[in-house]
């Protein structure tokens, strides 16, 4: 055989045999398999944006190759094209070093959850961002007051005291959620807000669904008096009853004290000028019911003149026709506003007022309680007259009631008219209990009869030292509320 043809089989025999094991040549190795690209989405998801307004955080998207940041990629972000939607401040946005992309997104003007996407080449899906647009707030205010009875606490010196709250709510037309508001807490005996008032904390439950659907629940707000005093540690949590659409029946409901009062809708946070009539009762500084009532005309730049009846019933005070002046500072965003310099018949008061309309307004006296040498804690309403005049006739029939407070009770309930007055011949009043015993646990109080013709005409001319409320032919604006 010829040798060449010899040696050529048997390379060819040598290399079939290991050809089976290694191959004959490198050529033919299995080339890497890709890299495994994913994008997520690591910041932003989850907010939420009033209409039209820009989302407070980016959207970030993170691209990872193999799981380690991959830089130069490009990330495509996508935002609904109809309905609930933002529109973003780039489409095509293209990986830094770390591996992520960011934009931001302002909502547009339609309400609703809705979804963003970003992608990028390689990714088997892309990354999603939950966003909502939430409707535009309306915010509406309410004015709030209650009087009544504290129970015993370390901040009154461990008695039952009179006490006062008048204050403003804003919320959420809407969803009724609580925004923010202020109040004035004054007992005449250790408690009482500052001169600015309290600050309702934003983060106030509020008042509870039921409210907007059967008219009965709850208000529970959070003051951030530094005492923490006020209801129970600072929390305050009223009862409420709607009436109407724009008026409520309150009463707190906390264990903290025994009140009642009013809850109105405001319309408007500027008292008009012009002639109002006014009647405010509580407490003295020797805790005896005081009443003022009168009349009195703010003026376009806050000034304030009138005159008002005096009736305190520790020392027997009884004064018509006190003539009395004072400054208004203009009203704040919730309608709250300050009087001073008011000295009626030796008495300086202090007052705080909040406009539930025009034409009326909350006022409460918030003498600094025992460190002040007056002492009043009271609460009352003026109303404007809106042009009207006034005579016997103006006044028609009408049927009053008059009530006295934890400290000497009473109450009077009757009819009068421009001629006569009709009250029951007797109306009860029991003798007021010592300051340590409010509730005569020493002895039964005795029954205080008083049916004579002076003392029921003086139930007429003024608030006395209770608090009540007549009912017949009146001239007021047509933003009057009750």
């Amino acid at each position: 055989m010829n040798r060449k043809i010899f040696a050529s089989i048997l390379v060819a025999l040598v290399c079939l045999s290991f050809g089976l094991l290694t191959g004959c040549s490198s050529s033919s190795s299995t080339p890497p398999p890709p890299p495994t690209i994913a994008i997520s989405a690591t910041g932003g998801s989850g907010q939420s944006a009033a209409e039209g307004q820009p989302f407070a955080n980016p959207l970030v998207a993170t691209v990872t190759s193999n799981g380690a940041p991959s830089s130069g990629a490009t990330v495509t972000f996508a935002a609904p094209a109809s309905g609930a939607s933002c529109v973003p401040s780039a489409t095509s946005v293209t990986t830094g070093s770390d591996g992520t992309a960011s934009i931001t997104c302002t909502a547009n003007n339609s309400a609703g959850t809705y979804s963003v996407t970003a992608s990028t080449s390689g990714a088997s899906s892309p990354a999603s961002f939950s966003l909502t647009n939430t409707g535009t707030v309306v915010p509406v205010t309410a004015v709030f007051s209650v009087s009544g009875t504290e129970v015993p606490n370390a901040s009154n010196g461990g008695f039952i005291d009179y006490y006062a709250i008048a204050g403003a709510i804003q919320f959420d037309s809407a969803s009724g959620a609580f925004i923010a508001g202020e109040q004035d807490y004054n007992d005449g005996g250790g408690i009482t807000s500052p001169t600015t008032g309290d600050t309702l904390d934003p983060s106030s439950p509020g008042f509870s669904a039921s409210v907007f659907t059967t008219g009965q629940g709850t208000l529970t707000v959070i003051s951030d008096n530094a005492c923490a005093c006020e209801g129970v540690a600072g929390t305050e949590t009223f009862a409420v009853q709607l009436v109407s659409a724009t008026h409520g029946l309150i009463t707190q409901f906390d264990g903290s004290a025994t009140s009642f009062g009013t809850l109105d809708l405001q319309s408007a946070t500027a008292a008009g000028t012009g002639d109002y009539s006014f009647t405010m009762s509580g407490y003295d500084i020797d805790f005896y019911p005081v009443g003022y009532g009168g009349v009195f005309t703010l003026n376009a730049d806050g000034s304030i003149g009138g005159t008002a009846d005096l009736n305190d019933s520790g020392p027997g005070v009884v004064t018509l026709g006190n003539s009395f002046t004072g400054q208004a500072t203009a009203s704040d965003s919730f309608g709250r506003g300050t009087v001073s310099g008011i000295n009626i018949d030796g008495q300086d008061l202090s007052l705080v007022y909040y406009v539930v309309g025009p034409e009326v307004m909350r006022l409460l006296d918030n003498d600094t309680g025992a460190l002040s040498t007056t002492a009043n804690a009271m609460l009352g309403s003026a109303y404007s007259h809106g042009g009207a005049s006034f005579n016997n006739a103006s006044i028609g029939a009408s049927v009053l009631a008059v009530q006295g407070n934890s400290y000497n009770p009473y109450a009077t309930l009757g009819q009068f008219d421009e001629q006569r007055i009709r009250l029951p011949q007797r109306h009860r009043r029991w003798a007021r209990p010592q300051r340590n015993d409010p509730w005569g646990l020493h002895g039964r109080p005795q029954p205080q009869h008083h049916g004579s013709e002076q003392h029921r005409h003086r139930s007429r001319r003024r608030p006395g030292a209770g608090a009540g409320s007549y009912s017949g032919r009146r001239h007021r604006g047509p933003h009057s509320t009750d």
